[in-house]
């Protein structure tokens, strides 16, 4: 029974693990979408400066942006998603692990009980030895 807690509580935490690695890839793809926003701005403002934008460009450049706000929109709805998943997760975790712990202890308490009652046994077992020596 411990050795399938085990495995539940393994399983459990490689589940944690993934779920907290979707989270970081969803978090890395909007600081990308935060650096190409950046990079953006930045050539628009340089190519506002060398004076050279034409009027496509510039509406060009407002649907890019505009895509971006949205794709980082989506993302953060996807982030927020995955961090309830995490929570789900990570209190399924807490769960498994303090059944573990209970049942270790009440492994424990019962190996106890059972090698006191072995003693027990041997103590009279000892002294029935004991009296039948002295009657002989």
């Amino acid at each position: 029974m411990l050795d399938y807690r085990r495995e539940l509580v393994d399983r459990v935490q490689q589940k944690v693990a993934r779920e907290e690695k979707k989270r970081i890839d969803i978090l890395n793809q909007i600081d990308e979408i935060d650096r190409q926003v950046q990079v953006a701005f930045k050539d628009y403002h340089t190519m506002l400066e060398e004076g050279g934008l034409e009027p496509v460009v510039s509406q060009r450049f407002s649907h890019y942006v505009q895509r971006l706000k949205f794709q980082k929109g989506q993302h953060a709805r996807q982030l927020a998603e995955q961090e309830k998943v995490l929570e789900k997760v990570r209190l399924e975790l807490q769960q498994v692990l303090i059944q573990q712990k209970s049942l270790e202890l009440l492994k424990e308490k019962e190996f106890k009980r059972y090698k006191q009652n072995i003693e027990k046994e041997e103590e009279k077992f000892l002294s029935e030895i004991a009296l039948n020596r002295m009657y002989r």
